[in-house]
């Protein structure tokens, strides 16, 4: 059984760091030009990001030299300044919140208190019988 908790989307984000030393990308195409956090799905590297733009989903190729299967691993590269990470707004909104990541290509709104909350709630309660 199935229950639709909250609405999520991927969001491109990045430390403040990152964005002064590398610039801020404008557009998806330009991510060509930066070094992106991916991830290892299905044995294989998620080398391309997905976006909305002009009311149909666009595919950009995305590279980088940082790979991983943790994702709580890479949204801390970019929280350390490494690169763009492209992950749901609810994993990273506390950063973004904080000021340790800024979005991109396009604006995030926070998560309202009470989706935090029980975001938070069903991940201690998960994480404690793991």
């Amino acid at each position: 059984m199935a229950r639709k908790l909250c609405d999520t989307r991927r969001i491109t984000c990045a430390a403040p760091a990152y964005l002064a030393a590398q610039g801020t990308p404008r557009t998806p195409q330009e991510l060509a030009q930066h070094e992106c956090l991916t991830f290892w799905v299905g044995g294989r590297v998620e080398n391309s990001w997905r976006f909305w733009v002009k009311g149909a989903w666009l595919r950009v190729p995305v590279h980088g030299h940082w790979h991983s299967d943790d994702s709580a691993l890479v949204r801390q590269w970019a929280v350390d300044g490494r690169g763009l990470v492209h992950k749901s707004d609810i994993d990273l909104a506390d950063d973004i919140q904080a000021g340790r990541l800024v979005p991109v290509l396009g604006t995030a709104k926070p998560l309202p208190q009470r989706t935090r909350a029980l975001a938070d709630f069903l991940i201690d309660r998960f994480t404690a019988k793991a």
